[in-house]
């Protein structure tokens, strides 16, 4: 599969350069009860990158993702220890202001969950919350967001149908787009297209492709030729005894042709599961 970018994503402005969008990972544990889901995680995710997270299941992957936007802590028994970085803030401690955390890091989900109203409704949700009141700037913000995942064209003019009634693909294409409305620094994405055909899937991707110059992107994925195709930066995470942990960290291009452990090699050529 040929990934072309679109430039449709340019639509979004870019936010600041520097350390905005970097996430620094310290010693991150999770634990669902008395079981130990993910173990001593270190690890620095560049900003405006993409960066795959691999691994068989229960590994932990999904687990450091609801750590990064605090999701974790709507899952009873949960427990996350160590500290997560975006720039100076440690989203882990017990004051961070989840509001404002939720407004820097998006997330969309494996299975496209759109709100059970309009396309309109659906971003007024979100941005009504994040403190965007006025009706001429939400339309603005929905606009400039639909511009962004390549969907203006096809349901630009139709905002007051139901979401639901858009296909798989459009329907996950919102979601992106909905995530986008509050301009995150941080897309956390969890298989984002494992429920979508080879079509719906490469338009992702290419959207993917596109919104990383502005945003950084972290992806679950089992798809490892979907890895190879899109990210800049690799994790692989392993489970040992039933806990995860992570294996190995470093560019798609030296964990695909110059792995330092002989488990990733092989998990990326496809010689253990």
């Amino acid at each position: 599969m040929n990934i072309q970018t679109t430039g449709a994503a340019k639509a979004v402005p870019p936010p600041g350069r520097g350390e905005e969008g970097r996430i620094r990972v310290e010693n991150v544990n999770v634990a669902y009860g008395a079981i130990k889901a993910l173990s001593d995680v270190t690890l620095s995710i560049p900003p405006r990158r993409i960066t795959a997270l691999i691994g068989p299941s229960g590994c932990g992957k999904t687990s450091l993702l609801t750590c990064v936007n605090r999701l974790i802590d709507l899952i009873p028994g949960a427990n996350a220890t160590g500290r997560i970085f975006l720039r100076k803030t440690d989203v882990l401690a017990r004051d961070a202001d989840l509001l404002r955390l939720r407004k820097r890091v998006g997330m969309v989900f494996q299975k496209p969950n759109p709100f059970p109203f309009s396309i309109r409704r659906n971003f007024d949700i979100v941005l009504t919350e994040f403190g965007v009141r006025r009706r001429d700037d939400r339309e603005k913000r929905i606009d400039e967001c639909l511009r962004a995942v390549g969907l203006h064209t096809e349901i630009g003019h139709r905002l007051d149908m139901s979401a639901c009634a858009l296909s798989g693909g459009q329907q996950q294409r919102l979601c992106i787009a909905r995530a986008l409305a509050t301009r995150p620094e941080i897309l956390l994405l969890d298989e984002p297209c494992s429920a979508l055909d080879p079509m719906s899937t490469m338009t992702i991707e290419r959207l993917l492709l596109d919104l990383k110059d502005s945003v950084t992107l972290v992806i679950v994925t089992h798809n490892l030729s979907q890895a190879r195709r899109i990210a800049d930066e690799c994790a692989l995470f392993w489970t040992e005894c039933g806990t995860g942990y992570l294996l190995e960290h470093g560019t798609m291009a030296d964990l695909t042709d110059r792995p330092k452990n002989q488990v990733t090699a092989d998990y990326l050529h496809g010689r253990v599961a």
